[in-house]
């Protein structure tokens, strides 16, 4: 019930903070983990246990990772499939703190790849999405000096990567 709270703040403090990624991760699969049961998705985390901090918001990044994961469910419930998966992984990498979501739903056509991150663009029917989740999920990690990418994979699904810069400077 905190975590929840602690999201739907309407405040939400812009302090930064330097903020354990895995948390981040932690706190929304807390607020919407049952989701994933009830949709019979496999939800496998393998979270770097040393990873270091970055500089940034913790509700914003939380907003980021809730984003990414409800894009994967909705993703997956298009799979006609018994086998739906979804991995979350963090690592460290050449000073960059990496968060990794896949899937292996239906990946993304190759024409609609490189507008995914347009403001208003979504391939779902009238009414049933914005098209600016992931508009806004690019904004906040560029404004942390991150990056966010996407990507099909080798499971038929779609990755989304997303980095930013570890706190301190540490490599």
């Amino acid at each position: 019930i905190q975590n929840v709270r602690n999201f739907a703040r309407e405040d939400r403090e812009q302090l930064l903070e330097d903020i354990n990624l895995n948390q981040a991760v932690k706190n929304v699969l807390s607020m919407i983990g049952r989701q994933f049961q009830a949709h019979d998705i496999a939800v496998e985390k393998k979270l770097k246990y040393d990873l270091p901090p970055v500089r940034a918001s913790l509700n914003r990044i939380e907003q980021v990772v809730m984003n990414l994961l409800v894009n994967a469910r909705q993703a997956l419930d298009d799979r006609r499939s018994k086998s739906k998966q979804l991995t979350i992984s963090t690592a460290f990498q050449g000073g960059w703190v990496l968060l990794e979501v896949e899937d292996n739903a239906t990946g993304i056509q190759s024409d609609v790849l490189d507008h995914i991150f347009d403001p208003f663009f979504t391939t779902k029917e009238v009414g049933e999405g914005t098209g600016l989740g992931l508009t806004i999920s690019q904004s906040i990690i560029s404004e942390f000096g991150g990056s966010i990418e996407a990507h099909n994979n080798e499971r038929g699904g779609a990755t989304f990567l997303v980095k930013l810069p570890a706190a301190g400077g540490r490599s």
